[in-house]
């Protein structure tokens, strides 16, 4: 933020000023303990996120213009998975309230900042009393009692009455301030009184929602959520939901960067997923010979492919990648996937590559005594010089496909520059391409009414 605000990144565009600060629940507590003495309603009240908009740019600097100790003692290294899963709670609760605001007539800033407000006494006690937060937690999951309750009876004190004290110490809106001080006293059902979607039931709709997408602290949540999930579908658009969720996994990833803690977060899920099949895909791919002795910008590109699989899984995706991405880039124009039909010992096409249609690839025969037939007996590729598919003389390499549950064959055509340019290339990366081919089929059944 400091690198943007130095180099005038915010004065022309502040929408970005506002995303850095959503992404981080301490920076905007920060922002929304300091904005006081710049806000022109003053003790009238203020909503930060318009005050952020509205100030200028040597006013928004003085903001920013501290240590991160002055924000917070307190280091993200640090964090254990009760805190982890506080914040994102945070994050998902705010970024659900921000995104379905409008459906409900009601300002995006105001719900963000209510959100991420009624939020701030349990991350103040997670952080400065986390035993007694995990205490509270696990005796909320475990007796199914208020969270308030278990707060108070440790503490004295719950972390709504943090929240209003601290909004009305730092002059919140008077709506803010409502919507915190309205959980006193409310019932789990968000729709308690009646469908319309007020700031504070719009809040308790985002938090019930977080609660959803943690399980483990919050296993009822989920049976809450079905029994309203329709009446909020009236006035809602569901979409919203998984809007919000996106953001909150994108935010998880970078959190990760610096916390291990956030890897045990159910918002993590995608990204382990992800670095699982990284690093199986960099092992299939590091297997695949020949794509090693490839120029290092289209091993980039193959990693890219590879990045995609799974472990034993046939992936379209991937097949997909390799055939319109990567195979052109190799200096083929065109060329086809047959697959041996076991019933009638036909060699049909399936997939194309490049500019013609499936349509112009012929199917052949196994014994017919074609070329393309042929090599369906021998591991080694053919290549030659011969008319393509399009009827004009061209270099063409082909070879069976060696997959141990497809019998077929992979045909492509050299354009005609890379055929002068490398001679050889045209064998090595058909090796190339044939394992990756392999590879991204896997053990999966591939679904011949798929191909293109």
């Amino acid at each position: 933020i400091r690198k943007r605000l130095d180099d005038g990144s915010y004065l022309e565009d502040r929408e970005r000023l506002i995303a850095d600060i959503q992404s981080d629940p301490a920076l905007f507590l920060h922002c929304a303990r300091s904005l006081l003495p710049f806000s022109e309603t003053g003790l009238a009240g203020f909503e930060p996120l318009t005050e952020l908009r509205r100030i200028d740019s040597l006013k928004l600097k003085s903001i920013f213009d501290i240590s991160d100790r002055d924000i917070s003692m307190h280091s993200l290294k640090e964090m254990n998975p009760k805190q982890a899963a506080c914040l994102q709670y945070a994050l998902l609760s705010a970024h659900t309230a921000g995104t379905i605001a409008k459906d409900a007539k009601v300002s995006p800033d105001l719900a963000f900042s209510s959100a991420s407000l009624r939020q701030l006494g349990n991350q103040l006690i997670s952080w400065n009393y986390p035993r007694i937060y995990s205490q509270a937690i696990s005796t909320h999951r475990r007796n199914k009692t208020p969270l308030n309750l278990e707060f108070q009876k440790l503490l004295g004190i719950t972390p709504t009455e943090i929240n209003t004290k601290f909004a009305t110490d730092w002059c919140m809106h008077p709506e803010i301030r409502h919507a915190l001080a309205s959980e006193v006293g409310a019932k789990a059902d968000p729709l308690q009184t009646s469908s319309h979607l007020t700031l504070p039931k719009l809040c308790r709709v985002s938090e019930l929602f977080a609660q959803v997408k943690d399980p483990v602290n919050y296993p009822e949540a989920a049976a809450k959520w079905e029994a309203v999930e329709n009446q909020l579908s009236a006035s809602l658009d569901m979409n919203g939901f998984a809007v919000a969720t996106k953001k909150v996994e994108t935010l998880v990833e970078i959190y990760a960067e610096t916390s291990p803690a956030i890897l045990h977060l159910p918002l993590a899920a995608k990204l382990l997923a992800r670095r699982k099949a990284d690093n199986h895909g960099r092992e299939l791919m590091e297997k695949n010979t020949y794509v090693q002795q490839c120029p290092e910008h289209l091993q980039e590109k193959f990693l890219e492919v590879y990045a995609l699989l799974e472990q034993s899984k046939l992936c379209l995706d991937a097949i997909s990648l390799l055939l319109e991405s990567v195979v052109p880039h190799m200096g083929f124009k065109r060329g086809c996937l047959f697959l041996l039909n076991q019933n009638n010992l036909e060699l049909q096409p399936v997939l194309r590559i490049g500019d013609l249609p499936l349509s112009a690839y012929h199917t052949f025969l196994l014994n017919a005594g074609s070329d393309i037939a042929a090599s369906m007996g021998s591991n080694v590729p053919i290549r030659r010089d011969a008319l393509g598919v399009d009827g004009t003389l061209s270099s063409i390499v082909y070879g069976a496909l060696n997959h141990p549950r497809y019998q077929g064959v992979l045909y492509l055509e050299l354009m005609s520059e890379d055929e002068q340019s490398h001679p050889y290339h045209g064998l090595a990366y058909f090796h190339a391409v044939r394992l990756a081919l392999n590879d991204c089929l896997g053990e999966g059944i591939f679904d011949r009414r798929s191909a293109r």
